[in-house]
């Protein structure tokens, strides 16, 4: 009986999530129709937003399933059988990391620039409050890419996380964490996918995004054991590296470089809350 109540309860609960992630991504869209400097103010906080789920969330669970890897790297490369764990989470991220700058270094740069050049030139004229949209420079098809396929794989296995609870209290504690996660990474994916591609291609995305974590929650009430390990916890550190370098490089500079006095404060002031509120979701996760 209590197991067919705690089905029934992940599948609403799945439902529910679903709407969640989508009124997050419908919230960037709003958003978005602003002025060019809330703009820079909301992909700053969804930049924060980022960060935390990086290094919070995705490294802090994933660097420690790497320990026993880490150890059989030094001792291999060592030879000293009582060598300490190489710290191979962080390498990994940091591989994943300058994986993406790289193609922001050598495919993208001149998309880059006329980026910058597009939106400083605005930032000069007097009527710059007036436009509908905002475009960030560096904001490309392949951060925004990066970033919803990191997200993706960080909804599928929190997911199966949640599903493999065997027991009401546990799957209650969290999903209350990835409730209010999966609101921040919506709206962080759909900013960085807008403008990028066409408004059916931005919703095929985002809804694929929505459904991750009720995917992961339906296959991980039957097969969690099969998303566990060093193996998946080195796919995560690597798309944490991603997401980090489209946080920082993609929404907190560009946010932070375009805007001007009190207008560049709110920038980091709204990065410095998002960061804050999401790594205290880690308290509950």
């Amino acid at each position: 009986m209590e197991s067919t109540r705690l089905t029934t309860v992940k599948a609403v609960s799945a439902g529910a999530l679903f709407i969640v992630a989508l009124s997050g991504a419908a919230l960037s869209k709003c958003v978005a129709n602003f002025s060019p400097k809330i703009v820079r103010v909301s992909n700053a906080l969804a930049g924060g937003i980022l960060l935390a789920v990086t290094l919070v969330h995705m490294l802090a669970d994933a660097s420690d399933q790497m320990e026993e890897p880490g150890v059989a790297m030094a001792v291999f490369l060592s030879g000293n059988k009582s060598a300490e764990a190489f710290p191979l989470g962080y390498v990994l991220l940091g591989i994943g990391f300058l994986t993406i700058l790289s193609v922001e270094v050598f495919l993208l740069e001149k998309e880059s620039e006329a980026h910058v050049m597009e939106d400083s030139g605005s930032e000069n004229e007097s009527n710059a409050d007036e436009q509908p949209r905002a475009v960030l420079p560096g904001k490309s098809l392949t951060a925004g890419m990066s970033a919803l396929v990191g997200l993706c794989l960080h909804s599928f296995i929190a997911g199966t996380a949640t599903g493999a609870a065997d027991d009401m209290s546990e799957f209650s504690e969290v999903l209350i964490a990835v409730i209010a996660h999966k609101l921040f990474a919506a709206f962080s994916a759909g900013s960085l996918l807008l403008d990028t591609v066409s408004v059916r291609a931005w919703w095929t995305l985002l809804i694929l995004l929505s459904l991750m974590t009720p995917l992961g929650i339906g296959l991980g009430t039957f097969l969690a054991s099969s998303f566990e390990g060093a193996g998946a916890a080195a796919l995560i550190c690597f798309a944490a590296g991603s997401l980090l370098c489209v946080a920082v490089y993609h929404m907190l500079l560009p946010s932070l470089i375009l805007g001007k006095g009190n207008w560049k404060k709110r920038s980091f002031l709204a990065s410095f809350f998002g960061f804050c509120s999401m790594s205290l979701l880690a308290v509950w996760s």
